[in-house]
């Protein structure tokens, strides 16, 4: 019984960005829905009039992560995409351009080269630099599937902005290793703590080195700003290289999260073992990977959806009534990403703990061993020395106003902090009415740094 409680926990978690993942795009082929279903990243910016760049970046510890890039506005330079497009459902591996991707790291960790010039349109950018990172079990298309008038990367771009969107280790664009493939338990041991500790410095370091610039905004969502507090608290370097930090739906402690994800995650209160006796310690919820006898019955009606949104609420929050029901088969199928068991673990630790801490490793010496000290340490919020912008949702679930209220208490330098009252935790990357209110407040302020 634990067990299958803890698969309904997972799974309501997985919901938590706003998205049932009981849906298939395979399932949709011959509906009336729209293109952007079968799209990848890179092709949804390029559908969307954009040019599109792919970058592979590789981290200290041997992944290859993924990093999208939108150089000019919808109408400043129009281009074709100059590097390899990967499949939606799969890693780069599928497209055959292992070649580039071991160029690139050979070319990293050699003698810092820069990568050809083919490849990399504007390496001396004047644009401001703006860094996107997504939710849990999420990528880089949450900031590109809502059209270019109502999504976020898109909408910077156009407002002057050198765009580029990170993807975290282990989701569908970056599934690559140096050592290691995606079916070996060693690829999949890591959490958001090693995404802050790794994948972010990496990605902050390759973006400065090729657009020949100082410094950047780095804007992240939910699972995007734990990693953003974590990576800017322990790394005063990485932390000088951030003019600005603005954290949409913020968590850090976990302890005050409210709806279905709470009980059942504080009625369980789950071990180590039994998680990973249940899921094996390897991938979580990877795209396409969902039962297709059951997504094809699950929310590809508009009344069907509406009962999808509905149970979603029990997990995210009651938010706003902006969606247009016809797009849902555009995010069902680009959402979820995938992520690691051991992710999902170290998310269930907070809930339960209600502290900010990194990954507990379940016993003393085990975490003797990693951190010289038998429990796993706080992350120390107070040490981020970045100006921070707080954007909340009075009734988002998961980034629960006490969690807010925490951050906003602990942190050195906040230039805004403004709470949407109607809000959940998804309502900042879905729906038409962020456009409108919430992005234009964030050019404002982003603005006055340019």
């Amino acid at each position: 019984m634990d067990l299958l409680l803890w698969s309904l926990i997972t799974t309501s978690i997985t919901i938590s960005n706003g998205f049932s993942p009981l849906y298939s795009k395979q399932l949709l082929k011959g509906h009336d829905v729209s293109p952007e279903v079968f799209m990848n990243s890179v092709q949804l910016i390029i559908y969307n009039g954009y040019k599109a760049e792919t970058h592979f970046v590789p981290t200290e510890d041997g992944f290859i992560l993924g990093l999208h890039r939108i150089p000019y506005g919808r109408h400043d330079k129009p281009g074709e995409a100059i590097a390899p497009i990967a499949p939606l459902n799969g890693s780069f591996e599928a497209v055959g351009d292992t070649d580039l991707i071991k160029e690139t790291v050979v070319s990293l960790n050699k003698d810092d080269d820069k990568l050809d010039e083919n490849n990399n349109d504007d390496q001396q950018g004047s644009r401001p630099v703006v860094l996107l990172q997504h939710g849990l079990l999420a990528d880089s298309s949450c900031y590109l599937f809502n059209g270019y008038n109502g999504s976020l990367g898109f909408i910077l771009a156009d407002a002057g902005y050198d765009v580029w969107l990170g993807n975290s280790r282990g989701n569908t664009y970056s599934m690559k290793h140096t050592k290691y493939n995606s079916t070996q338990e060693q690829f999949w041991d890591f959490s958001w703590q090693d995404m802050a500790d790794k994948d972010l410095p990496a990605m902050v370091d390759y973006i400065l080195k090729t657009t020949n610039q100082t410094n950047v905004v780095f804007i992240g969502h939910s699972q995007g700003t734990i990693i953003g507090f974590t990576g800017f608290s322990r790394n005063k370097q990485l932390a000088k290289k951030v003019k600005l930090f603005i954290a949409l739906a913020p968590i850090a402690k976990l302890g005050d999260v409210r709806g279905l994800t709470s009980l059942l995650v504080k009625a369980l209160k789950p071990n180590i073992d039994e998680v990973f006796t249940l899921f094996g310690r390897k991938g979580f919820f990877l795209n396409n990977s969902i039962n297709m006898d059951i997504a094809d019955k699950i929310c590809d009606t508009d009344a069907s959806a509406y009962l999808c949104s509905e149970f979603t609420d029990l997990i995210y929050g009651h938010g706003l009534p902006n969606y247009d029901w016809r797009r849902v088969p555009v995010y069902m199928s680009h959402i979820p990403s995938g992520t690691s068991v051991r992710n999902m673990v170290h998310f269930g630790q907070g809930v339960i703990s209600g502290e900010f801490q990194l990954y507990d490793f379940g016993t003393a010496v085990e975490n003797m061993a990693r951190y010289n000290q038998t429990t796993p340490p706080y992350v120390n919020i107070t040490q981020v020395d970045v100006p921070v912008a707080i954007y909340s949702g009075g009734n988002d679930y998961l980034a629960d106003p006490t969690d807010v209220k925490f951050i906003s208490d602990n942190l050195k330098h906040i230039v805004e902090n403004k709470d949407y009252p109607k809000w959940n935790h998804a309502d900042f990357v879905v729906g038409d009415t962020p456009p409108k209110t919430l992005y234009k407040d964030m050019l404002k302020l982003m603005g006055k740094l340019k």
